[in-house]
């Protein structure tokens, strides 16, 4: 494991707390907001250990990523939602709820994600 001064600490945190935000402010399934956080990341390879930045960025392709391009959508009923000009024009209460309640539950088990990669693969060099 390389040794990482407060500096570079500081610097990984930054990288968690980005995305802990992206999660917080509902972001993932935009495309632009991923990117940021992707511009972010980059910026900081100059100035970490090349394992940190790599397991880091193989987190984002393997885990983060399928979020923002392969969002999943609840099966809807005619009577539910329809899809006009690749649009999708909710129809009711049920299904709006449906469709927000997956969503939720994405939200939650990416923010977990982010979590069990930050206790697995980060904390080590917060507290080395």
């Amino acid at each position: 494991m390389d040794k990482v001064s407060e500096f570079q600490k500081q610097q990984i945190m930054d990288i968690y707390e980005a995305l802990k935000k992206y999660v917080s402010e509902m972001d993932i399934e935009n495309e632009d907001a991923y990117y940021r956080i992707r511009a972010v990341i980059e910026r900081k390879k100059l100035v970490l250990p090349e394992t940190i930045f790599n397991a880091i960025l193989q987190f984002m392709d393997n885990v983060v990523e399928e979020y923002v391009f392969e969002a999943e959508y609840p099966a809807f009923t005619e009577e539910e939602a329809e899809y006009e000009n690749g649009v999708m024009n909710i129809k009711t209460d049920a299904a709006f709820n449906k469709l927000m309640s997956q969503f939720l539950e994405r939200l939650q088990e990416l923010d977990e994600k982010i979590d069990h990669f930050a206790v697995n693969e980060l904390k080590a060099y917060l507290l080395g």
